[in-house]
C-alpha cells in the first residue's frame, strides 16, 4: 500500500509538471525525454535485464537534468533581445546549475554506491529528486517570465 501511494504521488507531481513543460517549451521537454531515454538504455546495458531498476534511472536522470538546463540557459541568452532585463538571470543560472549538478552528482554517487535505491525512502533520495525538481521549476519560471522560445 505504501509503495502504491508513493507511485501515485510521483504521478500527481510528474504529470502536471510534464504538461506544463510541454506548454512552456516543447523543445526543452523533447531534450529531457531524449536524455531520459538514453539513461534508460545505458542503465539497461550497464546493469543488465536482471539488475535493472527504475529508481536507478530516475536518480541518474535527475542528476543529468542539470546539464540540459545549463545548455538551455546558454542557448536562451542568444534568443533574448540584447536589452532584455532577463539576460543577466540566464547568465547567473549557468553557474548555479553547475553547482547544483555537482551537488546532485555527489548525492547520486553516494546513493547508487551505498544502497539499492528507491524513490523517497532515504534523505539522499529525497535530496536528489528535490534538487532536480527545484532546478526544473526555476528554468520553467524563467521561461514563462521572459517568454524565451527555445
Amino acid at each position: 500500500m505504501k509503495k502504491t501511494l508513493r507511485i501515485l504521488l510521483a504521478l500527481v507531481v510528474a504529470l502536471p509538471l510534464t504538461i506544463y513543460t510541454a506548454r512552456v517549451s516543447i523543445k526543452l521537454l523533447g531534450v529531457i525525454a531524449l536524455m531520459a531515454a538514453s539513461v534508460v538504455v545505458s542503465t539497461g546495458i550497464e546493469k543488465g535485464a536482471t539488475n535493472f531498476r527504475a529508481p536507478v534511472v530516475v536518480h541518474k536522470a535527475s542528476c543529468n537534468l542539470h546539464w540540459i538546463l545549463m545548455s538551455f540557459y546558454a542557448f536562451a541568452v542568444s534568443d533574448l533581445q540584447p536589452a532584455s532585463q532577463f539576460r543577466n538571470y540566464f547568465y547567473v543560472m549557468i553557474p548555479i546549475s553547475a553547482i547544483l549538478y555537482g551537488a546532485a552528482a555527489v548525492v547520486t554517487h553516494r546513493l547508487l554506491s551505498a544502497t539499492t535505491p528507491a524513490y523517497f525512502t532515504t534523505t539522499d533520495e529525497k535530496t536528489n529528486l528535490l534538487i532536480a525538481l527545484f532546478a526544473l521549476a526555476a528554468a520553467l519560471f524563467l521561461i514563462h517570465l521572459c517568454g524565451v522560445n527555445i
